[in-house]
């Protein structure tokens, strides 16, 4: 489009057969162009606007009915919060048949396809006409170069990620193989943010660090993200000044009897996703900084067994299917699927928690003690508490 072209112009009488785009991806202000326009992308969707999210919207305005709109996008168009609405114009309102998607870096640099891009892509191809309940659209991720012509293929039906992810309709970035295994570990489940009283994204920002540091040793600590481990905590604290904001924010931690205190911020790439452990907050004086993820539990035997199930590999591996960025946000957590205990599961729930009481207490006393064949074991526990099969575990571990 020319700087002479109105973008708030799109609707032709009959439209475009066929629309090609490669859309800028760039950040501007809300409120530039007409909700009544763009009512999912600049109407619905929350956060700030990116352009590449209007060229989608208006796309899909310029495509006249059966007609067919491809484009070169962000993959963030997939999973990411910001995009959720502009998600829900395309799956409730067209026909999505293709989604490929290439990471930022290909494992090689002759199989790099963008060189300039900055983020990870994907090209969306779409029929503009409402999708019937046995299509499925097809999905292929992890590509470069070298397998463009030879694309591998998940066939996902668009009423089931309506279904598994009505909240943000997301895409998840699945192989071959991994729709039914979601679709099994979601069936039947409570949602972790049911459990929870409340969370927090910390107790304070990270620019108001100076405010509340200390040269000294207080006895009041500071605990940023990276303090934070699988069942345990570092002793690289920051001392905290005594201050009556202080104070006050570690009363009201106090609230909140058990804390799953979780790593705000880790590597897409990282071997784990959520490191997280437990803290009892009467014997804590500590103040989180926002690098840092809160969850807040009155019983310490259900806090047990939700570190358990967070720091499994069954968790960590649904975790990245629609965890995009560094982030670890507090929404994406209370969305993963906790089976109920019932008289039949007790046995695994009760196992689960003596073994992270085991870690716990292990790395109580010393942070570098080799617990990994009691995290293997909890892995083994939370397989049968999904009731996994031995192909449905290889697919995990093949991570």
């Amino acid at each position: 489009m020319s700087k002479n072209q109105s973008i708030h112009n799109t609707h032709t009488n009959t439209g475009f057969d066929i629309v090609i785009g490669n859309p800028p991806y760039s950040q501007v202000p809300k409120g530039i162009y007409p909700n009544k326009t763009f009512p999912y992308s600049e109407g619905k969707d929350k956060g700030k606007q990116n352009l590449y999210k209007v060229f989608v919207e208006h796309s899909y305005n310029l495509t006249s009915n059966k007609g067919i709109f491809c484009l070169i996008t962000q993959s963030s168009i997939m999973c990411d919060l910001s995009a959720s609405y502009t998600r829900e114009l395309l799956l409730t309102k067209n026909s999505i048949r293709q989604i490929i998607e290439f990471p930022k870096k290909a494992l090689t640099k002759e199989g790099q396809v963008f060189k300039s891009a900055l983020q990870s892509t994907c090209i969306l191809l779409c029929l503009k006409q409402k999708h019937k309940d046995y299509e499925s659209l097809k999905l292929s991720i992890n590509n470069d170069k070298t397998t463009i012509d030879k694309l591998i293929f998940e066939s996902i039906k668009q009423s089931s990620i309506i279904t598994l992810y009505p909240n943000r309709f997301e895409i998840p970035l699945i192989k071959k193989g991994e729709m039914k295994l979601i679709q099994k570990i979601k069936r039947d489940k409570i949602l972790l943010g049911s459990l929870i009283e409340r969370t927090l994204q910390g107790n304070i920002n990270t620019i108001h660090l100076k405010r509340i540091l200390s040269n000294s040793n207080t006895g009041f600590y500071i605990i940023k993200g990276e303090n934070i481990h699988r069942y345990h905590l570092d002793n690289n604290f920051m001392n905290c000044k005594i201050t009556e904001e202080a104070k006050s924010i570690i009363q009201r931690n106090l609230k909140g009897k058990y804390i799953i205190a979780i790593q705000g911020i880790t590597g897409t790439a990282d071997k784990n996703r959520i490191h997280c452990t437990l803290l009892e907050s009467k014997n804590t004086k500590f103040v989180f900084l926002d690098s840092t993820k809160m969850l807040f539990l009155p019983n310490a035997k259900e806090a047990k067994y939700l570190v358990g199930l967070l720091n499994s590999k069954v968790l960590d591996w649904l975790f990245r299917k629609t965890s995009t960025n560094n982030n670890i946000n507090i929404y994406e957590l209370e969305d993963l699927p906790i089976p109920q205990i019932t008289d039949s599961n007790q046995h695994l729930y009760n196992e689960i928690i003596s073994l992270v009481n085991k870690i716990l207490d292990s790395k109580a006393k010393d942070s570098s003690f080799d617990t990994r064949g009691l995290e293997s074991k909890i892995d083994s526990l939370v397989y049968a508490l999904y009731n996994l099969t031995d192909e449905e575990i290889a697919i995990i571990e093949r991570k």
